[in-house]
């Protein structure tokens, strides 16, 4: 039997994490054994269990995660230490290959190179010098390209913009565009709006506008704040309801802001759901406010349950929305245009309906789980091939 090794992160219940666990699981259905390794624990970790995933710890800091040449440089140091303990997990293991589900967890293909193991190195993050919350110093940017286009044996990226900042070129032979999926069950979403509002108890009454995903600056909660502001003042039954979790100080600045706005009562702070389908069905509308998006996960979650989208018009964004027929796209910033916007949706029955029908066509045709399980384990049979015959 096969062994694949997962090397996570964060061990939170977002996007990543989420893919990771499609891919361990469409692995494992094809008989692979399949094993996790988190960075930092968090509840994902016990559901990697539940699904039949043999799950490790094995603490690091992110690489990429500063600015400045002297912390830089400790990343790097971090992570080749970081490959020695991954290194002596990869001895116990035993895995056939490494995949490395992060840009920010380099001591695992750097572990995974010097065991002379096969590796498939999944990017997911855009660099802060293009909107991003990757950073890095100017002076180092080539390397970091090479170093990611040179030591895997592959580069798997959500998007085209992914690729072009990480690698440099998303035509690049061992690059592979694998755009993120939706799971089943969004699909599969069947309650009423008024089912799926009871279900989260949530107010029956009034339009709603969701805001899903992590709660982090780049994500451009201010900018939604600040364009919903006189549609909330116009209609004092319509809610704006946002989901997911940040940091205190942020989580407070956005409670402040509201206050600041004079919208407290009518933004409802969710948190982390577990049932994001009905979140999705509880909405009239779904806003994506985001100043970068490498990808943008909630973009296609919304439209596999039929709900239309208002989204930045950014990033990996651009790549999934077709304006005026899967959804409606505004340049990030442009406050008094996603305000009429989401307006427009709101005011407009018929074209709801054509948004959210044909998201949901394009979500089914593009996004769905088994697509996207599909495409990964035919390139990790393909890496092991190749090995093979090396």
């Amino acid at each position: 039997m096969k062994k694949v090794l997962l090397i996570q992160y964060s061990g939170d219940l977002d996007g990543s994490c989420t893919s990771g666990l499609l891919l361990l699981n469409g692995l494992r259905r094809a008989g692979f054994e399949t094993h996790a390794a988190f960075g930092v624990p968090g509840p994902a970790m016990e559901t990697y269990i539940q699904e039949g995933h043999r799950v490790y710890e094995v603490p690091h800091r992110k690489w990429l995660s500063h600015g400045t040449i002297r912390h830089s440089l400790h990343d790097v140091l971090h992570h080749f230490l970081l490959a020695r303990k991954l290194g002596a997990h990869i001895d116990a293991i035993g895995p056939d290959l490494v995949y490395v589900n992060t840009v920010v967890s380099l001591g695992g293909i750097l572990a995974a190179r010097s065991r002379g193991v096969s590796c498939i190195w999944h990017l997911r993050e855009l660099l802060s010098f293009v909107g991003g919350e990757m950073k890095v110093p100017r002076i180092f940017y080539p390397a970091v390209q090479r170093i990611i286009s040179g030591f895997p044996d592959a580069v798997v990226a959500p998007s085209r913009v992914v690729a072009n900042t990480l690698v440099g070129n998303a035509r690049a032979p061992r690059v592979h565009i694998v755009p993120n999926a939706v799971a089943d069950c969004f699909f599969a979403e069947q309650r009423s709006r008024h089912e799926a509002r009871a279900d989260l108890g949530l107010p029956q009454q009034g339009r709603m506008i969701g805001v899903p995903g992590m709660l982090r600056k780049v994500k451009g909660h201010a900018f939604c704040f600040e364009a919903v502001q006189s549609l909330l003042a116009a209609d004092p039954q319509m809610r704006l309801v946002v989901t997911g979790k940040g940091t205190p100080d942020y989580e407070a600045q956005l409670h402040a802001l509201a206050r600041e706005l004079h919208i407290e009562q009518q933004v409802l702070f969710l948190g982390v759901l577990q049932d994001m389908p009905a979140f999705y069905r509880a909405c009239d509308v779904v806003c994506v406010p985001s100043r970068s998006e490498p990808f943008g996960r909630t973009v296609i979650e919304a439209m596999a349950v039929g709900t239309p989208v208002v989204a930045s018009a950014v990033d990996g964004i651009l790549e999934t929305i077709t304006p005026d027929e899967n959804g409606l796209l505004v340049p990030y910033g442009d406050v008094g245009l996603l305000s009429s916007s989401l307006a427009r949706v709101l005011g407009d029955d018929e074209l709801a309906t054509r948004l959210g029908e044909r998201g949901r066509c394009v979500a089914r045709e593009r996004y769905h789980e088994s697509a996207y399980q599909a495409a990964l384990q035919s390139l990790v049979e393909e890496v092991l091939a190749r090995r093979k015959t090396i």
